[in-house]
């Protein structure tokens, strides 16, 4: 093992074990959900259609940049 993998690993250790004994803060990990960009979600287009629990909505980026939510 390298002197740089070692020191590393042993920074990863010395990480984990600070983190022992902690509670875990915010949401409990089954209600935890990963981002999504908006990039990934909306792709080139500047407006997406949403279909949730059988109503439609409309996600779109505003000229400033922002997102907007409507039904």
């Amino acid at each position: 093992m390298s002197l740089l993998s070692y020191r590393d690993s042993k920074s990863r250790m010395e990480k984990h074990e600070q983190g022992a004994g902690r509670k875990p803060q915010g949401r409990p990990a089954r209600y935890r959900v990963s981002p999504i960009s908006s990039d990934e979600l909306l792709g080139v287009a500047r407006e997406r259609e949403i279909v949730h629990n059988g109503e439609r909505y409309q996600i779109k980026i505003t000229r400033k940049g922002t997102l907007i939510l409507t039904k």
